[in-house]
């Protein structure tokens, strides 16, 4: 259940980020970065609001 919501929960978010893109009519190079920083910064957010170690700081194991 809990990683279907984080599925979903990517969904969203790529879709919020492509609108916002689109609405400043950015080129591809602006939908990867926006998608880039959100998908960092929220996924970092989460680890530090949840407990586990931050991935890509190297303590805990990579995505799967």
């Amino acid at each position: 259940m809990i990683t279907a919501l984080t599925h979903v929960g990517d969904v969203v978010f790529a879709v919020t980020d492509a609108l916002t893109a689109a609405r400043y009519r950015m080129d591809v190079l602006g939908y990867v970065s926006i998608g880039a920083i959100t998908g960092i910064g929220g996924g970092t957010t989460r680890d530090l609001l949840l407990g586990p170690p931050v991935w890509w700081t190297g303590a805990g194991t990579r995505p799967s």
